[in-house]
Parts: C-alpha cells; structure tokens; sequence
C-alpha cells in the first residue's frame, strides 16, 4: 500500500511538473512575439494605448465636425459630457450611415482614432 501510495504521489508530481512546463513554454512563447517598445520597464504586461478625447477632439471633431454643426447650432464638439451622450449617434452617422461629414469624409486615419476611441469606451 505505502509502494501505491508513493507512485501515486511521484506520478502527481511528474503530471503537475508537465503541466506547468507547458504553461510557461507557451507563456514564454507569447511573450517572446511581443516588441520590446510594448512591454512596461521591469514588468511583462504589454502597455494600451488609450485614446483621449482631447486627441479625438482635435484631430476629428474640430478639423470635420464643428464648423457646421457650430453654424447650424446643433450642439458643439468641445464639451465632452455633451459629446459623450452623442456617441451612438456619432458611431451610426459615421460609421453605419456614412453620411457625416457631407463635405469632406473623414480619412482612414481619422476613422481608425475615432472608431478605437469609442471601442474603448469614448474615455476622456
């Protein structure tokens, strides 16, 4: 019975030493393809860029959105409480309509920034 028991107990610890190996194998195997630039000094977790709205404001809202809708006096694209409540709307004229700016579309870039803004929750 004591034979039994120390098998059982060796062959455990064998299974539950490769189990870890693999875990770290493939832990070091992820964090072997990240860049060196994402990576935190002296930590392992890859940095997230969030996206401000003062970044958005300036590189989206003023330069396509605010002239007009200033002029028109619809609401204004400074306050970000006000811009805020406004997200769906914004994300289903822009992106699922298409129809806003009238005038000049928006560029890649500015599509790309606004869309990875209001994935992450339009933070200010």
């Amino acid at each position: 019975m004591v034979h039994y028991q120390r098998a059982r107990q060796i062959g455990l610890t064998a299974f539950l030493s490769l189990m870890l190996s693999a875990c770290n194998y493939e832990y070091n195997q992820i964090r072997g393809s990240l860049e060196k630039s994402e990576l935190l000094p002296g930590n392992e977790m890859p940095l997230e860029k969030v996206t401000s709205f003062t970044e958005v404001q300036q590189s989206v809202f003023s330069v396509r959105c605010q002239t007009c809708h200033e002029a028109n006096g619809v609401f204004t694209f400074e306050d970000y409480k006000t811009v805020l409540s406004m997200v769906p709307r914004i994300e289903n004229r822009v992106f699922s309509i298409g129809d806003m700016p009238p005038r000049r579309p928006l560029t890649e870039e500015q599509k790309a920034l606004l869309l990875e803004w209001i994935g992450q929750g339009a933070p200010l």
